[in-house]
């Protein structure tokens, strides 16, 4: 990633003499301390997958040719390399990178804790391979962005969304950010919100306000807990998701979430507080309509279980009784030669009624469900017992029907 072609030409610059270094040089020199001891490298603690650790792997050399040059630049001591917990294997590419700028670095592993490394430089593994591009005299202008998991790439600025993406998506996460289709022609620049560059498409079978619970649940168990507003943040957001998905979610819910993102954003410690509440800030500006109707217990989709309701449609129902025997919750009244009919009370939205129904007289809808008969009539009757024009009879299943909500 970001290979440098010209790596000898950038390792044969790093000092403070190179024109095309003096710009960076002064900018470091500002953020760190005068006192600073050690360049430190690390990916965001926001990039929980780690994609970006692959510039370590295509591009070690590149990395510590940059590293070393800030090291001179600002005048630190040593380099460090913060890794996540469980990637030692990274640990030989950076050493063969740093053996080639003629360097030894450390290696801690866990996510950034800033205030340890108040007298240091904190910086990008990727910012240092962009540095020693500059130095090779190469161009700089692109992000590292891996797609719908297939292998990251570089992608320069200019290129559309769309170009990369596709455009035929409902939504795309990049990072914790959650975009809709609006944004397809959106051009990547350098201020393009690309966060840790993996991009991920949302179609439009698929659930956003299920999407975003499960985005926030799984960042909610990622978290270090150390900053309130982030640990209490997602814990909080996590339940009224997890509430409104489940037929649960109350007037103020919105406006609640929305003011604890913001909370999130501006208070907590690190880049995984500030940037988790991205897909929330998408869902309720980008996908209001679909988020209220989840309000009204309705999902278009058809993924919230809590919100759909079965029924068999009496003009395809043969009467096999498939239905019935599959269904393990005995929410399916009556039998064979029978128009069953499904109880929403015990019915678990299972679904292996409606594979079962060779027909496809089981149907599923989310909302207001269409009329249908409460007790099981006999096929023969069809149609005209099921309206009330005939004598509906019980089907033997000793069951007694109840009241539908």
């Amino acid at each position: 990633m970001l290979t440098i072609n010209n790596i000898d030409a950038a390792k044969a610059k790093m000092d403070l003499d190179n024109k095309t270094f003096a710009e960076l040089a002064a900018k470091f020199k500002t953020e760190a301390k005068e006192s600073a001891e050690r360049v430190v490298l690390s990916l965001h603690n926001a990039d929980t997958v780690g994609m970006l650790l692959c510039v370590y792997q295509e591009n070690a050399k590149g990395v510590m040719v940059g590293a070393k040059a800030v090291k001179n630049a600002i005048g630190a001591k040593s380099i460090l390399v913060i890794l996540p917990e469980g990637k030692e294997n990274f640990e030989s590419f950076i050493n063969d990178g740093a053996a080639f700028v003629d360097e030894k670095v450390e290696f801690v592993y866990g996510t950034c804790v800033k205030r340890e490394y108040e007298n240091d430089l904190l910086i990008h593994p990727v910012t240092c391979a962009k540095i020693a591009a500059s130095l090779a005299g190469e161009d700089t202008d692109g992000y590292i962005v891996c797609v719908d998991k297939k292998v990251p790439f570089v992608v320069k600025f200019g290129t559309k969304l769309s170009e990369i993406a596709g455009s035929d998506f409902k939504a795309v996460r990049i990072g914790n950010r959650l975009l809709g289709s609006a944004h397809k022609d959106a051009v990547i620049d350098a201020d393009f919100p690309i966060e840790n560059g993996v991009i991920e498409t949302v179609s439009d079978e698929e659930c956003v306000v299920k999407l975003t619970s499960e985005i926030v649940h799984d960042l909610r168990l990622k978290s270090c807990g150390r900053c309130v507003y982030c640990r209490e943040g997602l814990a909080q957001i996590d339940t009224v998701l997890n509430d409104i998905t489940l037929s649960r979610g109350r007037a103020n819910d919105l406006e609640f979430m929305e003011e604890i993102v913001n909370a999130m954003h501006k208070y907590s410690n690190c880049t995984f507080g500030q940037t988790a509440g991205g897909s929330v800030t998408g869902l309720l500006s980008e996908f209001m309509d679909e988020t209220k109707e989840h309000m009204q217990k309705k999902c278009r989709t058809l993924k919230c279980a809590s919100m759909l309701h079965y029924y068999i449609d009496q003009s395809l129902c043969k009467g096999d009784a498939n239905c019935n025997a599959v269904c393990k919750y005995a929410a399916i009244n009556g039998g064979k030669d029978f128009i069953n009919v499904i109880d929403d009370f015990d019915c678990k939205k299972c679904g292996e009624c409606v594979s079962a129904c060779a027909q496809g007289a089981i149907k599923v809808v989310s909302g207001t469900i269409p009329k249908t008969p409460d007790k099981p009539i006999p096929l023969k009757e069809g149609l005209v017992a099921a309206l009330g024009d005939g004598e509906v009879t019980q089907a033997p299943t000793g069951k007694k029907p109840r009241r539908r909500r």
